[in-house]
């Protein structure tokens, strides 16, 4: 793997890679409700003043650090349920072994029949 030389733990590296890209979409979907809310509630902002406004945006993002916080604690408990205890005990296991990860011809063709 061509992050070996660069002493990169690569398994730590992926399985982060895969977390973020899972927990993205969280944190767009919390942010997105919280606005909901709080346009329902239709906040008149500019007559808050600077002082609440900053108080209400802090008590916004201090309730979206909360959800976000555990919707993590709830991946942790399923990863850990799943038997899940590190990325170096963790090895992924294909059907055909790793022969079928390598590129091949087939894989090209499927690439020029999809471009």
């Amino acid at each position: 793997l061509p992050w070996r030389p660069a002493r990169q733990f690569v398994d730590d590296v992926c399985l982060g890679l895969l977390l973020a890209l899972r927990f993205i979409a969280l944190v767009f979907e919390e942010a997105n409700a919280l606005a909901l809310g709080l346009a329902t509630k239709d906040v008149p902002w500019r007559s808050l003043g600077p002082m609440r406004a900053i108080g209400v945006g802090a008590g916004v993002l201090g309730k979206l650090v909360r959800n976000l916080l555990g919707h993590a604690e709830k991946i942790a408990v399923a990863m850990h349920d799943r038997g899940f205890r590190g990325a170096s005990t963790f090895h992924a296991y294909t059907p055909g072994g790793a022969k079928d990860l390598r590129w091949g011809v087939g894989d090209a063709v499927a690439l020029a029949v999809l471009a």
